[in-house]
């Protein structure tokens, strides 16, 4: 129930109205349903397979299997630019090496003490996030939507982390 109120609201948040089938539309959405599917069994893998792993190990693993896996992508796009600012080559290396590695040190220890499924509910935060950011710098507005979006994915955040506001004093180990 919980996921269905977090994607529910997700769903509310980007808004309902229909959207025209093309191919750049339904790979989009392939490509987000596959991250999302590899996100979720990558949570749930790590908690049951690679525990006892370091968390370095598992840090830089999962970023030398992106490199390995995105490197070819890269390379045969066309234009490549080499000819790139210093400044952009040092904020990328300042996100990956600090907010990259902050967030899966994070990551990796929630996992450990909270499981994946709780772990990965956090991802329900970002479209709040993003609408809010959305409204302080680009002064965006809200709509009704909006607003039950966010209230739809509190409900659920609430729900799934065993709290006894809304789901009584039962406590279930979740994952």
């Amino acid at each position: 129930m919980a996921f269905i109120c977090g994607i529910g609201g997700v769903s509310a948040l980007l808004g309902l109205s229909p959207v025209q089938l093309t191919t750049e539309v339904l790979m989009g959405a392939l490509m987000a349903l596959g991250a999302s599917f590899c996100y979720g069994i990558g949570g749930v893998y790590v908690k049951k397979e690679l525990m006892e792993c370091d968390d370095e190990l598992l840090i830089y693993g999962q970023q030398l299997g992106a490199v390995i896996v995105l490197l070819p992508i890269f390379l045969v796009q066309a234009p490549v630019t080499w000819h790139v600012p210093l400044n952009v080559w040092l904020s990328v290396v300042a996100l990956g090496v600090f907010c990259t590695e902050i967030a899966y040190v994070i990551y990796f220890s929630m996992i450990r003490r909270i499981g994946p499924i709780k772990t990965l509910s956090v991802t329900f935060l970002v479209p709040i996030f993003g609408m809010f950011w959305g409204v302080v710098f680009m002064h965006e507005s809200l709509s009704v939507g909006n607003f039950l979006g966010f209230g739809l994915i509190l409900v659920g955040l609430i729900l799934l982390s065993d709290r006894p506001i809304l789901r009584g004093n039962n406590k279930r180990d979740v994952a």
